[in-house]
């Protein structure tokens, strides 16, 4: 498959992510173009996804295709809205939820080494840092560790406590909770409790 135009195979079972592979090999095997889609809008289906193309590209072959990753996120949105067609926030690369973190061996990870999870930043493809979020499937590590950043002690001992009322909490309000909200949530344990006021 040397030059010209590569179309995704299908209809091979798997739909865009064999697109994506698909595209990747025709290009490592000597491909010059290859014909992409932006959120799975195009003449026809199964076609690659641009931005799954060009960062699969940057980290397998080592090529530079000449896009401004850093516009990915936002030009999916855009698509999202023009076309009034939705984007699932799991989509590779620029899903919304892409690089937000709950699962207590995943945050472990990403304390440890970003690139144990994350083969690249958030902000090359434009989306925020990557956020790490306390809900009902956190583990202690991550616990301790936004406690530290928000300067917000607790005792070693209660932190087992504080974590079920947390995950108590995610689970009764449907949400993981962010910075601000755990503020609150932490204040009202230490008052819960005497000795912790």
């Amino acid at each position: 498959m040397s030059g010209g135009w590569i179309r995704a195979l299908h209809p091979w079972p798997g739909g865009a992510e064999d697109a994506t592979g698909n595209t990747i090999a025709a290009l490592a095997a000597g491909a010059q173009c290859a014909s992409v889609t932006v959120n799975g809008l195009g003449e026809h289906a199964g076609n690659a996804s641009l931005d799954e193309v060009v960062m699969a590209a940057r980290l397998t072959l080592g090529w530079d295709c000449g896009v401004d990753t850093r516009q990915l996120a936002a030009l999916s949105d855009l698509v999202s809205r023009a076309s009034g067609r939705s984007l699932a926030d799991t989509k590779p690369v620029v899903g919304s939820a892409v690089f937000r973190h709950e699962s207590g061996i995943h945050c472990g990870g990403l304390l440890e080494d970003r690139a144990t999870y994350e083969a690249f930043a958030a902000e090359e493809v434009g989306h925020a840092p990557t956020e790490l979020v306390v809900g009902r499937h956190t583990g202690l590590r991550l616990l301790r560790a936004k406690l530290e950043r928000l300067r917000l002690p607790v005792p070693a001992p209660w932190l087992p406590t504080l974590l079920e009322e947390i995950r108590h909490h995610a689970r009764h309000h449907k949400t993981g909770l962010n910075d601000a909200d755990l503020g609150p949530v932490v204040a009202r344990f230490r008052q819960s409790y005497v000795g912790l006021q």
